[in-house]
């Protein structure tokens, strides 16, 4: 984020690396080859999504306390 890298300006300087990560992996399952979530329909894959955007992005610890507190 200091250096104002690529990545950091395209996630807005939050949860750069939780941000770019989940967002690859959806990149990757774009591939029909690596879909795992082909077979769902588009309302478990949202469901789906949601989770797992949520799950990554709760692995930021900066706002660790934030989550434990839930303030």
């Amino acid at each position: 984020m200091n250096t104002l890298d690529d990545v950091a300006v395209t996630y807005n300087d939050i949860s750069v690396l939780e941000n770019y990560h989940v967002s690859q992996a959806f990149k990757i399952m774009r591939d029909p080859a690596a879909n795992i979530f082909a077979n769902m329909s588009p309302e478990e894959f949202r469901t789906v999504r949601r989770v797992m955007i949520a799950c990554v992005l709760a692995t930021d610890m900066t706002k660790h306390a934030e989550q434990i507190t839930g303030a």
